[in-house]
């Protein structure tokens, strides 16, 4: 302390000023992102990485489309309906 109003210091005088500091920007995973595809039975959208393609012909499909056969081949809703009208 020096002078007549010095006041004893423990070095947290700035301490306010760092939690007024910016959030950092930071990018979202790709898994959170706003889906850039349009899911042509649905219209939902939907993210590329997460895109399956019909068995049968080779059509996009979202996830929540997709329709797991017996033998696991991932066809669209239509190819699907095709399929079971053949087999009955």
């Amino acid at each position: 302390m020096t002078g007549k109003d010095a006041r004893p210091t423990c070095g947290t005088e700035t301490a306010l000023t760092f939690s007024l500091m910016p959030k950092s920007r930071r990018m979202l995973p790709w898994w959170l992102e706003v889906g850039t595809e349009v899911c042509p039975d649905s219209n939902h959208l939907y993210l590329y990485e997460t895109e399956y393609r019909c068995f049968d012909c080779d059509e996009r499909l979202c996830p929540m489309c997709v329709v797991e056969t017996t033998r696991i081949q991932i066809s669209c809703p239509t190819c699907c309906e095709e399929s079971e009208a053949e087999v009955s």
